[in-house]
């Protein structure tokens, strides 16, 4: 938890005001420092101290996904970059690992379900859609199990819209032409209406389907004495001003309606609260009252963000109106709390506001505005602070083909959501429609939905209370992988036994053991593992090779019933629209399937240990990351090393100059590659796996059915880029994951089991893109992609900088780009660019 609290640099102002005088003459001035900001209110301090205890003991996370768009066709790929953010400075999150992420049907249909390994805040994914789904809005959820302790509402959601000949236009519900029923809701500024005292009251309109609506009507009361007009101004939300009187019921009449909506009942005495931002660096708040209050009564004005206390400050409101100038300086970008507390404690008024940015600190930019057919796009990041010092951060990138997509700029992004929408209750329609620079009203209409929408992740009454919430759902870190161990060919479980897990296809390589409990049964921890990796389970029953069964179970969920809180209007397409869209993705399929390409798969050339027409055999297995090692031996040419419990005892006698001693013992293998001459004794070689250091221990655990190959470096000269570890010589494996090998069956052999685990992490793959630098014989193929570029997991060098390269198509069209990103600090950033291109 971290308090904000700065000292004598910033200054409150408090402006007391007679009760006779509304015109606000400032009869009385004081100003209070922010030393104040510890209130000596002992139950409020306590409040606060329990605030912090929230924030730090639940902290809440986040999830936004970025797609590489929101319309598409049956069989598309969904590309997306996961993003989770935790704590009240939305700071990439360290604590979940495990992302869910559904994709529903509007009628609560589970179409896929995936599992996503997220690290240290990102993650990335693919979904294909199925060739035969239906046209219509689809919901895109996301979520950590964390996450389910706390109100689904704050679950992520997003509209995805799949458009094939079943969808069907639609008016649109926003229209007077299809009003239905419609609902308004009233929204006091501060909580209350108030007898004699000015209010603000805030509305909100909506149709029968749950979409804004806007409205004109009058504000009455039964004797007629009050007529006011009053005009929704943006999504079915606007506000209107009056003084209520007590006994009086007052009702908003809607024009061309025979229907009333009350008000709420005005409440005889009590507070009042108006609060605006005077400008950029200051909000000024006017508390009002109709109690006679005295001098000794003490009131209390506090001021959070996320949880963070910024302000605590102590009022005397001895006179009926008092006004407070509160300075902004210190309060972070996005939402913010205002409310008053009475001396006990009690929550009398609240006012949510919002903080707008003073710009980013990132520059996106590109080498020219427009652009030929087929031309090399540069895209360049530089992120700094306001010190002007570099800064970190992750990005994804989405290019789209805007002559042909239904797509414009997005509606809904990282920013719009980690700084508004995750943190409101309800629906809010196109929330980048408030961060538009070039709109004037942006700063107006946003004030209207912190007027219309409350905050619900906390309450004030349950801190107090002591009411915290209920953790059922646990912090997800990695895998668990199960299952039991059996004595081959029976039922009988075998206890006491020790079964080694070994993942190579991660980094760095899984290799952990486990004894079996009474019942068999064998878990291991916090794996990292893909559906599609092959993995290795060796069992061993009292230090004998014994032949074993494993049972291993499929790792499962169960995941939560769908709740919608999102509303979808992707049906209400243009169908003229609709069918140029498919028309241009019928093309599109005509053509890769002409050339026989699937733009959505990048097929990556496995390690192949047959010579090739540039290298021979030899050469090959040879290959190295660090370059071509001194000699090499094949583990899937040998008639032998299946049958070893070890790799180092199926290299015994098979490779020159390397000897291997108590490979078979329980002693640590010893291997002699080459003598220090500086030190006068026997170096322990430098070991590899798949390029990456592991332990004389760990290599000593590999299964040899899982390993490809090994190349060994001897001189000197072979080892020197290794350094002084490779004194001893270097060992370097290659697993036949990485080497692109594939078994097509799970193979047993005795106490081991080759196998892939159910319910594991989706795994992603890699996004095509052509590169109109290099020839190609496809070159000749017409390119019409709609989606030019996608690019997750973008990361800044140490100097705050990232360039990214893609090329254009051959159409002549506008070219959206669309960069998200979250940097280390939890600053999220969106940039959307739009250029042409024309033929050369």
């Amino acid at each position: 938890m971290r308090f904000h609290i700065q000292n004598f640099t910033s200054t409150i102002r408090v402006f007391i005001v007679g009760s006779r005088n509304l015109l606000l003459f400032f009869l009385f001035f004081q100003s209070i420092g922010i030393q104040n900001a510890n209130s000596q209110n002992a139950q409020l301090n306590g409040l606060t101290d329990k605030l912090e205890k929230l924030t730090t003991s639940f902290p809440q996370e986040k999830v936004f996904l970025h797609t590489d768009r929101k319309f598409y066709v049956p069989g598309d790929p969904i590309w997306f970059q996961a993003y989770i953010t935790a704590y009240e400075a939305n700071l990439p999150s360290v604590l979940s690992t495990n992302l869910r992420v559904e994709l529903f049907s509007k009628d609560k249909e589970l179409i896929v379900e995936q599992l996503v390994f997220v690290q240290t805040g990102y993650g990335e994914g693919v979904i294909d859609l199925p060739r035969d789904l239906k046209g219509g809005s689809y919901i895109l959820r996301s979520y950590t199990n964390y996450m389910r302790n706390f109100d689904a509402d704050f679950f992520f959601e997003k509209e995805i819209v799949v458009v094939s000949d079943s969808v069907e236009a639609e008016t649109s519900p926003n229209t007077p032409q299809n009003l239905g029923d419609i609902d308004v809701q009233f929204f006091p500024e501060g909580g209350h209406l108030v007898s004699g005292l000015p209010a603000r009251v805030a509305f909100k309109a909506i149709d029968n389907t749950g979409h804004s609506i806007d409205i004109k009507g009058r504000l009455i009361d039964p004797s007629g004495a009050l007529s006011i007009d009053i005009e929704s101004k943006h999504d079915g939300m606007g506000d209107f001003s009056f003084i209520p009187q007590f006994g009086e019921n007052y009702s908003v009449q809607i024009e061309g309606r025979n229907k009333a909506f009350n008000l709420p009942q005005v409440e005889e005495v009590g507070y009042s609260l108006y609060a605006y931002p005077e400008s950029e660096d200051r909000v000024v708040i006017r508390i009002s009252t109709n109690l006679e209050l005295g001098s000794d009564k003490g009131h209390f004005l506090a001021v959070h963000s996320g949880g963070s206390l910024l302000y605590n400050l102590d009022l005397s409101l001895n006179k009926k109106v008092t006004m407070v100038i509160l300075p902004t300086d210190i309060i972070p970008e996005g939402i913010f709390h205002i409310t008053l507390f009475d001396g006990l404690a009690n929550p009398l008024l609240e006012r949510l506001m919002f903080k707008k940015g003073r710009g980013d600190t990132v520059i996106v930019t590109t080498e020219k505005r427009d652009y030929g057919t087929r031309e090399k796009v540069e895209l360049k990041i530089k992120a700094d602070n306001s010190l002007g010092r570099s800064q970190s951060g992750i990005f994804s990138l989405s290019v789209i083909d805007l002559g042909q997509a239904l797509d414009y700029a997005p509606e809904q992004s990282i920013y719009s959501e980690l700084l508004l929408t995750s943190d409101l209750k309800g629906y809010i329609d196109n929330p980048m429609y408030y961060f538009n620079d070039n709109n004037e009203y942006a700063t107006e209409h946003l004030d209207l939905v912190m007027l219309t929408h409350g905050w619900v992740r906390f309450s004030w009454q349950d801190l107090k209370d002591d009411v915290l919430p209920s953790l059922d759902y646990f912090i997800e870190k990695g895998l668990t992988v199960s299952g039991t161990l059996y004595k081959f060919g029976s039922d009988k479980t075998i206890s006491g036994g020790e079964v080694t897990f070994i993942s190579n296809q991660a980094i760095p390589p899984i290799i952990a053991s486990a004894t079996t409990s009474d019942n068999g049964k064998f878990v291991f921890e916090e794996a990292v593992v893909y559906d599609d990796d092959t993995v290795f389970f060796k069992g061993q029953r009292d230090k004998k090779r014994d032949n074993l069964m494993f049972e291993i179970d499929s790792i499962q969920y169960r995941w939560p019933s769908f709740s919608q809180s999102i509303l979808l209007r992707g049906d209400k397409i243009d169908p003229t629209s609709n069918l140029s869209f498919l028309a241009k993705n019928e093309r599109r399929d005509l053509i890769e399937k002409a050339f026989g390409l699937d733009t959505g798969v990048t097929v990556l050339d496995p390690f192949v240990v047959d010579a090739s027409r540039e290298e021979t055999k030899k050469q090959a297995l040879l290959k190295t990351a660090y370059g071509k090692g001194e000699d090499a031996y094949s583990f899937i040419e040998s008639q032998s090393a299946s049958s070893h419990t070890n790799v180092f005892s199926a290299l015994i006698g098979k490779m020159p100059g390397v000897q291997i001693v108590d490979a078979f013992s329980p002693n640590p293998t010893k291997i002699n590659i080459r003598q220090d001459a500086s030190m006068g004794k026997l170096r322990d070689p430098l070991i590899l796996l798949d390029d990456g250091e592991i332990s004389m221990g760990t290599a000593s655990q590999l299964d040899p059915n899982s390993i490809s190959r090994v190349v060994v470096f001897k001189s000197l000269s072979a080892t020197g880029l290794f350094g002084s570890a490779a004194f001893g010589g270097v060992l370097a494996f290659y697993t036949k994951g990485a080497d692109g090998i594939v078994e097509e069956t799970k193979k047993w052999n005795e106490n081991f089991l080759n196998t892939t685990i159910k319910g594991a992490y989706n795994s992603s793959r890699k996004f095509y893109s052509p590169k109109y630098d290099v020839k190609s014989d496809l070159d000749i193929k017409y390119d019409q992609r709609l989606v030019l570029f996608w690019k997750p997991l973008i990361e800044l060098d140490e100097h705050g900088e990232a360039t990214i390269e893609f090329w254009n198509s051959d159409e002549e069209t506008s070219i959206l780009i669309d960069l998200q990103g979250l940097m280390s600090d939890g600053k999220p950033f969106q940039f959307t660019k739009t250029y042409e291109t024309k033929k050369n």
